[in-house]
């Protein structure tokens, strides 16, 4: 008994894999032609050759659809492994991003990545210190946190739209110290700054 609901529940995981592979395939052979907006779920379905209820039992719409693979490489998990692996994930995918420049798809992307980055500095501000203290978490750790995630944010739009004219190694290169500065501390340093002063 175990046996056969073992192997149901395979085949079963090997169709929700067909299906989204599908709908993926779909998707981004349809990116190969045409804007994103002017992409319609309907349009991935008669390409994928799926129905409606099918598309809508593994996804919300096609910006989820859209996020399914690409986005896992943007969310905050992927971005432990480092913003050096991020500029790669984005430098393995740019015929993917330039065809999403200016759309909404684009935005959906970009605003999924910045709240990853302002999860990812959430997390290492508020790490313990080294001394296993809990450091402070006020308006100066906030701002540094908002502050970093626009400004890389900035940085990845214009290199991206400028057709990425560094590798993504020199890019972390130089974010990389900058990105340093901002997360060192600031809550201390805003302290430190105003018993200095008085």
């Amino acid at each position: 008994m175990k046996h056969q609901r073992a192997r149901q529940s395979q085949r079963e995981d090997r169709r929700i894999q067909r299906t989204r592979r599908l709908l993926h395939e779909a998707l981004f052979g349809l990116l190969r032609e045409r804007n994103y907006d002017d992409i319609s779920v309907q349009d991935i379905l008669d390409r994928a050759d799926i129905g409606r209820s099918t598309f809508y039992a593994h996804y919300r719409n096609k910006d989820e659809l859209f996020l399914g693979d690409f986005g896992r490489g943007l969310d905050a998990e992927g971005l432990r492994l480092g913003q050096e692996d991020l500029l790669e994930h984005l430098s393995d995918n740019y015929g993917l991003v330039r065809a999403l420049l200016g759309t909404d798809g684009y935005q959906v992307t970009m605003e999924r990545l910045r709240q990853s980055l302002l999860e990812a500095w959430g997390r290492r501000l508020s790490a313990p210190r080294a001394d296993g203290s809990a450091p402070p978490v006020d308006a100066a750790a906030r701002v540094a946190q908002h502050f970093l995630a626009g400004g890389v944010m900035e940085v990845i739009t214009w290199w991206l739209r400028a057709g990425m004219p560094h590798p993504p190694a020199t890019m972390n290169r130089v974010l990389k110290p900058l990105i340093a500065a901002c997360l060192s501390a600031p809550g201390d340093k805003a302290r430190a700054a105003r018993r200095a002063r008085g």
